[in-house]
């Protein structure tokens, strides 16, 4: 009885020994630039922060006072940290608390011990807080009524400052300045916080601003007003001589510093030191596995079969010719062949 023999087709594939070491290349190459692009990840989120992710801005601003250029060195009190300015509100039975968190020179933390509806959403600068106490009711926990994001760097919204002179003298005989910081919004309404910088040489440092608005950003229309006086307020080199009693000051824009104190929040991204050398022990583990894989390889022979172990050799003897059972193929003269097996 005649063996079956499988179809060419269906045969023992060899490859090249060059095809299947140019796949292995590729192979090891992805698997590389995978690793790499996960370590600069990993790095990056290591990595110093950026000037987005800050909320420094510039603290020295410029204004023009009947020709005479005025320069306001507002960093000691940006600078110096948070701020919380509060006033309660006599509303019986209860009593309101409004409070204004202040973080001009970074971010306001985000508490994770309180939900997300009772505190401003991440990137806030100014964020106000009114709640309501029952002080009959001391086992009764107080209700939170607005949590107003008022100033800061928002998903759809940015940070925007803006700072002029202001129309009227205050009680010093003096010009304030008016700086007013922008980003949030509560309600559909834009809310701004106004600060009012009014010098004072005699004023005790440090000093905090004071709340001059009702603390209702539907009835304020989003104006948040505070006024902040200190003696870091007046001009350097102070006031020009013979200043009028009104002035109409031109609306100017923080001036940016010249020589920035160093600090994070100046930062620009950048991969740090380890992660760069990370990177470069890798690539020498792989650059010589890699040597040692090619070296090791052309050392074999120059093709390899897959099925090596699939076959196995059929000796075909030679049949009568006068007998019905012998083929009388193209190929039956042939006394000897290989054939695969299943």
């Amino acid at each position: 009885m005649k063996r079956y023999t499988r179809p060419k087709s269906e045969r023992a594939v060899q490859i090249p020994f060059y095809v299947e070491d140019r796949m292995f290349v590729k192979r090891r190459a992805s698997k590389v630039i995978l690793a790499v692009t996960t370590l600069l990840q990993i790095g990056s989120s290591f990595s110093l922060p950026t000037a987005t992710d800050s909320a420094h801005f510039g603290c020295v601003f410029t204004a023009s006072l009947d020709g005479h250029d005025l320069k306001y060195d507002l960093c000691p009190l940006i600078r110096r940290g948070k701020y919380r300015v509060s006033r309660d509100v006599e509303t019986p039975p209860s009593i309101t608390r409004i409070y204004y968190d202040i973080s001009l020179n970074d971010y306001i933390a985000w508490d994770g011990t309180l939900p997300a509806r009772d505190q401003c959403e991440q990137g806030t600068n100014v964020c106000m807080t009114v709640i309501s106490e029952r002080p009959d009711h001391r086992l009764e926990p107080p209700r939170t009524i607005y949590v107003v994001p008022v100033a800061g760097n928002f998903p759809k919204r940015q940070l925007n400052v803006t700072s002029k002179l202001a129309q009227k003298m205050d009680s010093t005989g003096h010009v304030p300045l008016k700086v007013t910081l922008s980003g949030g919004i509560y309600m559909g309404i834009p809310q701004k916080a106004i600060f009012t910088f009014m010098c004072d040489p005699s004023a005790v440092e440090p000093s905090e601003p004071a709340l001059l608005s009702h603390g209702d950003p539907l009835e304020d229309q989003g104006n948040h007003k505070l006024a902040w006086r200190s003696k870091h307020a007046c001009p350097l080199g102070g006031y020009p001589e013979n200043q009028p009693d009104k002035t109409t000051p031109k609306p100017t824009a923080p001036m940016p510093e010249q020589n920035p104190l160093p600090d994070s929040q100046r930062a620009t991204r950048m991969v740090g030191p380890g992660t760069i050398i990370i990177i470069l022990i890798l690539g020498v583990i792989v650059f010589g596995n890699l040597k040692r894989r090619w070296a090791s390889r052309h050392n074999t022979t120059r093709y390899r079969s897959f099925s090596l172990s699939r076959v196995s050799s059929t000796v075909h003897h030679d049949a009568d010719p006068r007998s019905p059972l012998t083929p009388h193929t193209p190929d039956a003269h042939h006394n000897r062949k290989y054939t695969t097996v299943d």
